[in-house]
Protein backbone atom coordinates (compact mmCIF):
# COMPACT_ATOMS: atom_id res chain seq x y z
CA UNK A 1 0.00 0.00 0.00
CA UNK A 2 1.27 3.40 -1.00
CA UNK A 3 1.27 6.24 1.52
CA UNK A 4 -1.10 9.08 0.76
CA UNK A 5 0.62 12.40 0.19
CA UNK A 6 -2.50 14.33 -0.68
CA UNK A 7 -2.88 15.90 2.80
CA UNK A 8 0.60 17.41 2.66
CA UNK A 9 0.63 18.41 -0.98
CA UNK A 10 2.00 21.92 -1.44
CA UNK A 11 2.83 22.36 2.25
CA UNK A 12 6.37 22.56 3.44
CA UNK A 13 7.28 21.92 7.01
CA UNK A 14 10.21 23.71 8.60
CA UNK A 15 11.66 24.28 12.07
CA UNK A 16 9.32 27.16 12.89
CA UNK A 17 6.12 25.38 11.97
CA UNK A 18 7.16 22.26 13.89
CA UNK A 19 8.20 24.14 17.05
CA UNK A 20 5.62 26.92 17.50
CA UNK A 21 5.18 26.17 21.21
CA UNK A 22 8.92 26.17 21.88
CA UNK A 23 9.40 29.45 20.04
CA UNK A 24 6.48 31.07 21.90
CA UNK A 25 7.93 29.89 25.22
CA UNK A 26 11.39 31.26 24.40
CA UNK A 27 9.92 34.63 23.37
CA UNK A 28 8.00 34.84 26.66
CA UNK A 29 11.14 34.03 28.66
CA UNK A 30 13.08 36.64 26.70
CA UNK A 31 10.48 39.34 27.38
CA UNK A 32 10.33 38.38 31.06
CA UNK A 33 14.12 38.60 31.45
CA UNK A 34 14.28 41.86 29.52
CA UNK A 35 11.83 43.43 31.94
CA UNK A 36 12.74 41.87 35.28
CA UNK A 37 16.42 40.97 34.72
CA UNK A 38 17.87 44.47 35.23
CA UNK A 39 15.61 45.03 38.23
CA UNK A 40 16.82 41.80 39.84
CA UNK A 41 20.45 42.67 39.18
CA UNK A 42 19.91 46.10 40.77
CA UNK A 43 18.41 44.57 43.93
CA UNK A 44 21.17 41.99 44.20
CA UNK A 45 23.83 44.70 43.81
CA UNK A 46 22.12 46.87 46.43
CA UNK A 47 21.91 43.96 48.88
CA UNK A 48 25.58 43.06 48.43
CA UNK A 49 26.61 46.69 48.86
CA UNK A 50 24.61 47.03 52.08
CA UNK A 51 26.05 43.81 53.46
CA UNK A 52 29.62 44.90 52.75
CA UNK A 53 29.24 48.24 54.58
CA UNK A 54 31.44 47.98 57.67
CA UNK A 55 30.44 51.23 59.30
CA UNK A 56 28.93 50.99 62.77
CA UNK A 57 25.47 52.12 63.80
CA UNK A 58 25.45 55.22 65.97
CA UNK A 59 24.44 54.57 69.56
CA UNK A 60 23.17 57.00 72.16
CA UNK A 61 26.61 56.86 73.81
CA UNK A 62 28.22 57.91 70.51
CA UNK A 63 25.72 60.75 70.32
CA UNK A 64 26.60 61.85 73.84
CA UNK A 65 30.28 61.94 72.88
CA UNK A 66 29.52 64.12 69.85
CA UNK A 67 27.22 66.40 71.84
CA UNK A 68 29.95 67.40 74.28
CA UNK A 69 31.14 69.99 71.77
CA UNK A 70 28.97 69.83 68.66
CA UNK A 71 30.46 72.94 67.05
CA UNK A 72 33.76 71.07 66.63
CA UNK A 73 32.19 68.02 64.94
CA UNK A 74 33.54 67.44 61.42
CA UNK A 75 32.13 65.30 58.60
CA UNK A 76 34.90 62.76 59.23
CA UNK A 77 33.41 62.19 62.69
CA UNK A 78 30.08 61.16 61.14
CA UNK A 79 31.50 59.22 58.18
CA UNK A 80 32.22 56.24 60.44
CA UNK A 81 28.50 55.73 61.16
CA UNK A 82 25.83 54.15 58.96
CA UNK A 83 23.59 56.73 57.39
CA UNK A 84 22.74 58.68 54.31
CA UNK A 85 25.00 61.41 52.98
CA UNK A 86 24.09 63.94 50.36
CA UNK A 87 25.12 67.33 49.12
CA UNK A 88 23.05 70.38 48.40
CA UNK A 89 23.61 73.87 47.06
CA UNK A 90 21.71 76.84 48.44
CA UNK A 91 22.68 79.98 46.59
CA UNK A 92 26.47 80.13 46.77
CA UNK A 93 26.60 77.84 49.79
CA UNK A 94 27.45 74.21 49.08
CA UNK A 95 26.78 71.88 52.00
CA UNK A 96 26.93 68.22 52.96
CA UNK A 97 23.91 66.73 54.71
CA UNK A 98 24.06 63.66 56.95
CA UNK A 99 21.09 61.67 58.23
CA UNK A 100 22.06 59.03 60.75
CA UNK A 101 19.82 56.73 62.76
CA UNK A 102 20.66 56.72 66.46
CA UNK A 103 19.43 53.43 67.80
CA UNK A 104 15.83 52.73 66.88
CA UNK A 105 14.37 55.79 68.56
CA UNK A 106 16.19 58.84 67.16
CA UNK A 107 17.82 60.21 64.05
CA UNK A 108 20.42 62.92 63.67
CA UNK A 109 20.51 65.40 60.80
CA UNK A 110 23.67 67.44 60.42
CA UNK A 111 24.70 69.91 57.72
CA UNK A 112 28.22 71.15 57.08
CA UNK A 113 29.54 73.92 54.87
CA UNK A 114 31.70 72.22 52.26
CA UNK A 115 34.22 75.07 52.21
CA UNK A 116 35.18 75.12 55.90
CA UNK A 117 33.62 71.83 57.14
CA UNK A 118 31.88 73.57 60.07
CA UNK A 119 28.41 72.45 61.15
CA UNK A 120 25.63 74.97 60.76
CA UNK A 121 22.71 72.64 61.49
CA UNK A 122 22.54 69.66 63.83
CA UNK A 123 19.20 68.35 65.05
CA UNK A 124 18.23 65.23 66.96
CA UNK A 125 14.67 64.05 66.33
CA UNK A 126 12.60 61.57 68.30
CA UNK A 127 10.93 59.25 65.77
CA UNK A 128 7.88 58.54 67.91
CA UNK A 129 7.02 62.00 69.25
CA UNK A 130 8.62 64.07 66.44
CA UNK A 131 10.19 66.36 69.02
CA UNK A 132 13.47 67.96 68.02
CA UNK A 133 16.54 69.17 69.87
CA UNK A 134 18.96 71.64 68.28
CA UNK A 135 22.31 70.21 69.34
CA UNK A 136 24.31 73.28 68.27
CA UNK A 137 22.39 75.57 70.63
CA UNK A 138 21.00 73.23 73.29
CA UNK A 139 23.56 70.42 73.52
CA UNK A 140 23.55 70.73 77.32
CA UNK A 141 19.87 69.65 77.30
CA UNK A 142 20.58 66.31 75.62
CA UNK A 143 20.15 64.17 78.75
CA UNK A 144 16.92 65.95 79.59
CA UNK A 145 15.65 65.34 76.03
CA UNK A 146 16.60 61.66 76.12
CA UNK A 147 15.04 61.04 79.52
CA UNK A 148 11.87 62.98 78.65
CA UNK A 149 11.32 60.99 75.49
CA UNK A 150 11.80 57.64 77.27
CA UNK A 151 9.35 58.65 80.01
CA UNK A 152 6.60 59.24 77.44
CA UNK A 153 6.54 55.55 76.49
Amino acid sequence: MKPSYIATAGKTENFFTRNVRLITFLICIGVFLAIFGPLSVFHIYQYVTEQSDTRAEMTVDDLRALAVSPKTVRPEDLDKFLGEVGSNTVGDLRCEVYQIDVGERYFLIASFESANQKPFYMTLTDVETHEELDLLEDHNKLEEFLSASTRKN
